[in-house]
């Protein structure tokens, strides 16, 4: 068995166990022990969502290291492949669809008012930008009531993996909770924005827009992309000085500075001094 480091993140560790140059056959998710994870409610809940007939990867068990780092075992689902103008978009928005097409009952998560999934670790370090601050304030009143679903809390393009044949498995659903489903509609269509350009922004929301059964008012989702848009401008602030040196930086944040201007009204837009 060969065992193979995969992405590290400051929430966890992958790490891929497979036989010689084949495939991985297994995927271990270590978590950090600063992080209040907890791997059996995710490992219950992957079992449940499967059930349910939602693409989340197989569990295959859950523990806690010998450095008490919980841990959670899954079968290997594929490598993310998504990206601009791919054909697969339509697939990816009709799945986030299902996914907010779960009653809350159905399944054993925690319940978030609509403000408090907004306010919760979403906006990092956000006393020290004052315009995105004044702006989150005055927008946060504004959103619409919570239409409460299954959501994912962090669907984008890197959490959507595809095997050998083409099958596609929405992974990491540490986020996952009852919240508002239509910020997580938001939350998805603002990286799209970012990583791919408006045109696939389009045609992601147009099949979502299709595909769910919740009624989608455009000036309430407009306040909730405004207020998704400015996280990701507050998170980039953030990771700045790690991430400049990229390519795309300079336009993927002249995207979103024209995506939030343009959901603003007048009063408001004079405040935002962009990324």
């Amino acid at each position: 068995m060969r065992v193979r480091s995969g992405s590290s993140g400051v929430e966890a560790d992958i790490w891929m166990l497979g036989r010689g140059d084949e495939s991985p056959r297994y995927v271990l998710k270590i978590w950090n022990r600063q992080f209040r994870a907890d791997a059996e409610r995710q490992h219950a809940f992957l079992a449940r969502a499967r059930k349910l007939g939602l693409p989340v990867p197989r569990t295959a068990g859950w523990g806690i290291d010998g450095d008490g780092h919980q841990v959670l075992a899954m079968s290997f689902a594929g490598w993310p492949g998504l990206g601009s103008g791919d054909q697969r978009l339509p697939r990816f928005a009709a799945v986030l669809a299902r996914i907010h097409g779960i009653e809350p009952q159905t399944l054993n998560l925690p319940l978030e008012s609509g403000l408090s999934y907004l306010q919760a670790g979403q906006f990092p370090a956000i006393a020290n930008h004052p315009d995105v601050a004044s702006l989150v304030e005055a927008l946060l009143p504004k959103l619409p009531p919570a239409v409460s679903r299954l959501v994912h809390g962090d669907y984008n393009f890197s959490n959507a993996a595809f095997d050998r044949r083409g099958r596609m498995t929405i992974l990491d659903w540490g986020e996952a909770c009852i919240g508002d489903a239509l910020y997580d509609a938001a939350w998805a269509a603002v990286t799209i924005v970012v990583y791919a350009g408006v045109r696939d922004y389009q045609t992601f929301m147009a099949t979502y827009r299709a595909a769910t059964d919740l009624a989608i008012a455009p000036a309430g989702q407009a306040v909730r992309e405004a207020v998704a848009a400015l996280r990701w401008t507050l998170i980039s602030r953030v990771h700045r000085p790690i991430h400049r040196d990229l390519p795309g930086v300079e336009e993927r944040a002249a995207r979103i500075d024209a995506f939030v201007a343009d959901r603003l009204a007048p009063p408001l837009r004079a405040l935002w001094a962009g990324p």
